[in-house]
């Protein structure tokens, strides 16, 4: 999601259903009278929505808003289930994408089962829930970020995470050694000159303060959520002296350890690369 996010106008939630057709069936044409979103569970369809044509395969969205002419004709051989989210918005709406291809790893498609079930069961609170998980899946499907985890392309170089075997944890877990450059360089099999440009390429920072700003984040986390004295955290985190770990911290935050653990509003954000580093690692 981009750091200032497109606005979405208020989406109101109408209802939900999901039909079973035979095969070889058709719907339509029909004209649409709401905002419709609709997602494929099973089968596929050759779609004529307005002036597009796509085929809709299962776990195929389609977002349609009112006006439109549509046409189905459904798989000639096996049925096919769809579900179906109907909506208001105030005005005509935004140009938004009409149409996505099924993806793997995607949040939209539970996300509307989700709208489908508190329409079913109306438990309390259904309808501003629904109206909720219906608008977040209409900005996911909107902006295209509606994955569950890293794709391949955005996970680590292989020569990066075999650097970090060289990094220790300690036996609980929770915290990480700081290992030399050498020992990082000798972990990859590559010069430290070269692992250099290669972190700072990938990570915009070298490898040694890498994973200082590591452990430095998680000293922040312990010191929030525990009642471990700085001195204890230092040593857990394999800083050789309170000293030096006070200091690393100040540089980091612009904040002593004490201050950092007193203010209400203390938290340290992680860039979005070194979470990637985190999670190779294991770190909570």
């Amino acid at each position: 999601m981009s750091a200032v996010d497109p606005p979405l106008p208020p989406v109101e939630f109408a209802w939900a259903g999901s039909t079973r057709v035979p095969a070889g069936s058709t719907y339509g044409p029909y004209t649409t009278a709401y905002w419709e979103f609709i997602w494929c569970m099973a089968g596929s369809a050759q779609v004529r929505s307005g002036d597009q044509e796509f085929e809709f395969s299962t776990g195929g969205l389609q977002l349609t808003p009112p006006g439109v002419r549509n046409y189905y004709q459904w798989h000639p051989v096996a049925g096919t289930r769809y579900g179906y989210a109907i909506f208001t918005m105030p005005g005509q709406g935004p140009h938004w994408p009409r149409y996505r291809s099924p993806q793997t790893d995607d949040i939209i498609s539970p996300l509307l089962d989700h709208v489908l079930w508190l329409d079913s069961v109306h438990p309390d609170g259904w309808h501003a829930s629904a109206t909720t998980a219906l608008a977040y899946a209409i900005r996911a499907f909107v902006i295209g970020a509606s994955a569950t985890r890293l794709a391949p392309d955005h996970q680590l170089p292989e020569l990066i995470a075999r650097s970090l075997d060289a990094v220790r944890q300690q036996p609980d877990g929770e915290g990480i050694s700081q290992p030399a450059l050498g020992e990082l360089a000798a972990a990859a099999g590559v010069t430290r000159e070269y692992l250099c440009r290669v972190y700072a390429r990938h990570l915009g920072m070298g490898p040694v303060a890498a994973i200082r700003t590591l452990r430095l984040h998680r000293a922040a986390a312990l010191l929030t959520s525990t009642n471990l004295g700085i001195g204890e955290i230092a040593t857990h985190l394999g800083f050789t002296s309170e000293f030096q770990f006070s200091r690393s911290f100040r540089a980091l935050t612009g904040q002593s350890p004490s201050a950092y653990r007193s203010a209400a509003d203390a938290h340290l954000e992680l860039p979005v690369r070194l979470r990637q580093l985190g999670r190779h690692l294991r770190l909570p």
